[in-house]
């Protein structure tokens, strides 16, 4: 696991898919609007069933987990000023969560992402603020 920041703001934490715990870890600062972890459980042992209690919660940060199912590709970070801070790769079974700042993508090979983020869906117009950047080097 490897954290990227920009100054003292977390930008994202990335987990290889080659690497996986021996026990239950979390990845995520407890802080987090989204919470992020490994559960590790031995054969028989079980989960309690459950429902989660829904305390009225405002979220002033839209953060996004992605899984590369498989593939290749580069993603890079920015700062929340825009200024691209840092670039890394990913392949098959990484997984990167994007807590702050912006983020661009280059596909290095035909790649599928699985994501996860908060909603509702504002619609394609309201969803997202484009920087000026056309390029992933």
């Amino acid at each position: 696991m490897s954290k990227i920041y920009y100054r003292r703001l977390l930008l994202a934490i990335i987990i290889r898919g080659n690497k996986t715990p021996s026990k239950t870890t979390f990845y995520s600062p407890s802080t987090a609007p989204f919470q992020i972890g490994t559960i590790v459980k031995k054969s028989g042992e079980t989960i309690r069933p459950h429902m989660h209690n829904e305390p009225v919660k405002t979220v002033r940060a839209t953060q996004e987990v992605l899984v590369v199912e498989r593939g290749k590709l580069i993603v890079d970070l920015y700062a929340p000023n825009g200024k691209r801070v840092h670039k890394v790769t990913l392949s098959g079974g990484d997984k990167i969560f994007l807590a702050a700042g912006g983020h661009g993508f280059k596909m290095l090979e035909d790649t599928v992402i699985f994501e996860v983020k908060q909603g509702p869906y504002p619609g394609y117009e309201k969803a997202k603020r484009y920087l000026d950047h056309h390029d992933s080097r």
